[in-house]
C-alpha cells in the first residue's frame, strides 16, 4: 500500500507546509494558529477542487427528491417482487438521467485524502514522520499550542480545559444544536485579552458557551415536553439503541477537533458514547407519536414559515424538513401539470403556496464587561432563543399573512423584498439550507 499512500502523504504534508510557510510571518512558525490554519487551508483547497463533484451531488439530490413520489409508487406496486422493483427503479433513473450513487462521489473522492491527513496528524502526535512532515516541521507541529494546549495532546490523556471545550462543541454539532445563542454570537472576544487569547475565545470558547446556553435552554423545556409527549404516547418515545454516533461526526468536525485538542479527542468522545447504556423506547408509543407528528409536505393554501436560525428549541432543521417535503410535493404537482399538457389538456402552473423566511442573528452581538467577562444581562439577540423576533418582524409577518388572506397567494417580487428589508434581519434566501435534524434512530 506504500506506493499508493506515500504520494498522498507527500501531497497532504506538502500543502500543509506550504500554507505554514505563508502564514509563519503573520502568526509565528511555531504557533498553533499557524498549524491549525494550515490544516483548515488544506481542507478548503480540497473542497474547491471537488466543487464539480459537489455540484453534481446537489443536482442528483434534487433530482432524487423530485422522483420520490414515483419511487414510492414503484415500491408499492412491486412490493412483493424485488427484482421487478429494482428493474423499474433503474428505468426511472435512466429516464431522468440521475444516479442515486452520485451523492457518494465527493465522499469517495475525499476518503483517501482524509485518511492521509489523519495519518499525518497521528504521526505528529506520536513523533512519526510522514511525507514532508518530518524534522523541524514535525517538532514544530508537535510543540505548537492552541488555546494553551499542544495540538498533539490526546483527549483521554489530557486534563486541559481546552479539550473539554472542544468536546462540548462537538456534542453540539453532532446533535444539531446551534453555535449561536441568546448572548454568544460564536465570533466575538473580549477586547482586553491578548491577540492570541482573542483568537482562542472566538474559535472555541465563545461557541462552547453558546452551545452550553442552548443545551440548557433546550433541556429546561425538553424535560417537561418529553414528559408531556410520553403521557400522550403512552410510553417512552426516546430510543438510541440504533444510533450511530460516529456517523454524525463530519470530516470537517474531525479535522477541527484534531487541530484544537489532539487527534484522538473525537475518538475518546465516541468511545464514551458507545460504552454508555442505551435507552429503548416503547414501540407502540413511538408508532403513535410518529402518527401524530408526521408531515406530508402538502401545503395547498398560502403558508408562511419563519424560523430563527439559532433557535435551540425549534431548530432551523425542523423548518428545513418541511421545506424539503414540500419541494417533493411541489415537484409532483409540476409533473402532473406537464403531463396534463402533453395529454392535450389545459396547462395550469401550480401555485407555490410556501413562503420560507429565515431570521439570521446579527454577525456580532456578544457583550463583555470592562473586566472581559461575558455579560448575559443584555437582551437576547433576534434570531436566537425560541421565537425571539422584533416588533417590526412580527408586524411584517402579520402584513404578509393579511396579504395572503386577501389575495389567495403569498406576496412575492420587489414588494416582498422591500417589506423584509424594512423589517430587518429577515431574509428570503433560497440558497440557504439549514442542517437537518439528527433523529435518534439514525
Amino acid at each position: 500500500m506504500g506506493f499508493i499512500l506515500n504520494p498522498l502523504y507527500n501531497i497532504v504534508s506538502g500543502i500543509m507546509i506550504a500554507i505554514h510557510k505563508v502564514l509563519s510571518p503573520i502568526f509565528g512558525a511555531n504557533s498553533g494558529v499557524t498549524w491549525s490554519l494550515s490544516i483548515m487551508g488544506l481542507v478548503v483547497l480540497i473542497r474547491i477542487i471537488l466543487i464539480p463533484l459537489f455540484v453534481k451531488q446537489i443536482k442528483s439530490q434534487r433530482a432524487m427528491t423530485a422522483l420520490q413520489p414515483q419511487m414510492k409508487a414503484i415500491q408499492a406496486k412491486y412490493k412483493d417482487d424485488r427484482q421487478k422493483q429494482s428493474e423499474e427503479m433503474m428505468k426511472l433513473y435512466k429516464e431522468h438521467k440521475t444516479n442515486p450513487l452520485a451523492s457518494c462521489f465527493p465522499i469517495l473522492a475525499q476518503a483517501p485524502v482524509m485518511f492521509a491527513l489523519f495519518t499525518v496528524l497521528n504521526g505528529i502526535a506520536h513523533d512519526k514522520p510522514h511525507g514532508f512532515m518530518k524534522g523541524e516541521y514535525l517538532v514544530s507541529a508537535a510543540q505548537a499550542k492552541f488555546f494553551g494546549s499542544p495540538i498533539s495532546e490526546t483527549f483521554l490523556g489530557s486534563d486541559k480545559l481546552t479539550v473539554k471545550i472542544v468536546t462540548v462543541v462537538l456534542i453540539a454539532l453532532m446533535s444539531g444544536v446551534p453555535l449561536q445563542s441568546a448572548n454568544f454570537d460564536s465570533t466575538s472576544a473580549p477586547s482586553v485579552l491578548p491577540a492570541a487569547s482573542q483568537t482562542s475565545f472566538q474559535l472555541a470558547i465563545n461557541p462552547a458557551f453558546a452551545a452550553l446556553q442552548n443545551v440548557a435552554s433546550a433541556a429546561a423545556l425538553g424535560v417537561l415536553a418529553t414528559h408531556d409527549l410520553e403521557l400522550q404516547a403512552g410510553g417512552a418515545i426516546f430510543d438510541n439503541t440504533k444510533t450511530d454516533y460516529a456517523a454524525r461526526v463530519a470530516e470537517e468536525q474531525f479535522i477541527w477537533s484534531s487541530a484544537l485538542s489532539g487527534n484522538t479527542a473525537t475518538a475518546g468522545l465516541l468511545g464514551y458514547l458507545a460504552a454508555v447504556p442505551r435507552a429503548k423506547a416503547d414501540p407502540a408509543a413511538v408508532t403513535k407519536m410518529r402518527a401524530l407528528t408526521a408531515h406530508t409536505g402538502k401545503v395547498d393554501i398560502p403558508t408562511i414559515l419563519f424560523t430563527g436560525t439559532a433557535d435551540p428549541i425549534t431548530t432551523a432543521g425542523n423548518q428545513q424538513s418541511v421545506v424539503d417535503d414540500y419541494a417533493a410535493y411541489y415537484a409532483e404537482k409540476w409533473a402532473a401539470a406537464k403531463q396534463e399538457r402533453r395529454n392535450g389538456g389545459t396547462y395550469k402552473k401550480p401555485a407555490n403556496n410556501l413562503l420560507v423566511l429565515w431570521n439570521f442573528p446579527p454577525d456580532k452581538y456578544t457583550k463583555f464587561t470592562a473586566a472581559g467577562a461575558p455579560d448575559t444581562s443584555v437582551p437576547a439577540a433576534t434570531g436566537t432563543n425560541h421565537c425571539n423576533f422584533t416588533v417590526k418582524q412580527y408586524l411584517a409577518i402579520a402584513d404578509l399573512l393579511a396579504y395572503a388572506a386577501d389575495n389567495g397567494k403569498n406576496m412575492s417580487g420587489g414588494a416582498l423584498l422591500t417589506k423584509l428589508r424594512k423589517a430587518g434581519d429577515m431574509t428570503l434566501d433560497r440558497k440557504y439550507v439549514a442542517p437537518r435534524l439528527k433523529f435518534y434512530g439514525e
